[in-house]
């Protein structure tokens, strides 16, 4: 049914809204945008990766292919050597696709903890359990595997991930300084935010206005096709 095609899958599961501070900590910062101005020279590519048009976003998307055993295609943002992006926010949204059942994938968030410290949030179909090595996080992603073939937005709650899995860090305000996928993925936008984006909080004419929302037909409401 089309109500399955696209869903807000959040880690930590049970997100809760924050209230921002300040308006400049409630704005949403689409992560993409100046890299596209400037024809992706910041980008890290390796292996097959591509763009192409998808026919259900109404947009380009990249597209990464890699062998059944070794996660090959690699796209990183920023690229290496280049200074990391420093977005502020409790929240990451990444609109992306699993490839396909039994497909390996890799995503790798990189963060900026409280105390300036670096950890990066790894989400590997070849890690059987959660565990911290040093400063890197390995999280099983069975369940994101779970949901290959279908358009979904990953919603990210960056200082819960780090008071579950690095409790030493101080869990308050975090940026987010980069992101790498790997594998069999495919890949379309990012926000960072300090709201829990979603179109269900919005009025139901309103909730195709969302930056992750699919788009409608004139006649159409989001909540009736997606919701």
């Amino acid at each position: 049914p089309m109500a399955d095609t696209y869903r807000l899958f959040a880690v930590p599961p049970a997100m809760k809204p924050s209230v921002p501070k300040s308006a400049a900590q409630a704005r949403t910062e689409d992560v993409l945008r100046p890299f596209e101005d400037r024809k992706w020279v910041d980008v890290g590519f390796s292996g097959d990766v591509q763009q192409r048009p998808d026919g259900l976003l109404g947009r380009r998307v990249f597209v990464l292919r890699s062998r059944p055993l070794k996660p090959t295609a690699t796209l990183a943002v920023p690229r290496e050597g280049r200074p990391p992006l420093g977005l502020p926010g409790r929240y990451v949204y990444m609109q992306l696709r699993v490839a396909g059942r039994g497909r390996p994938f890799a995503l790798h968030v990189d963060v900026l903890a409280a105390d300036r410290s670096a950890v990066r949030l790894s989400f590997a179909t070849c890690f059987a359990a959660a565990r911290r090595c040093g400063s890197v996080v390995q999280l099983p992603a069975n369940a994101l595997a779970g949901t290959a073939g279908t358009w979904i937005v990953l919603a990210l709650d960056l200082p819960a991930l780090l008071r579950a899995h690095a409790p030493d860090l101080p869990a308050g305000r975090c940026a987010l300084r980069g992101f790498t996928l790997s594998g069999n993925l495919l890949f379309a936008r990012a926000f960072t935010s300090d709201e829990v984006h979603s179109p269900l909080r919005l009025p139901p004419e309103r909730a195709g206005e969302w930056p992750l929302a699919l788009p409608l037909e004139p006649s159409q409401v989001w909540i009736d096709r997606y919701g």
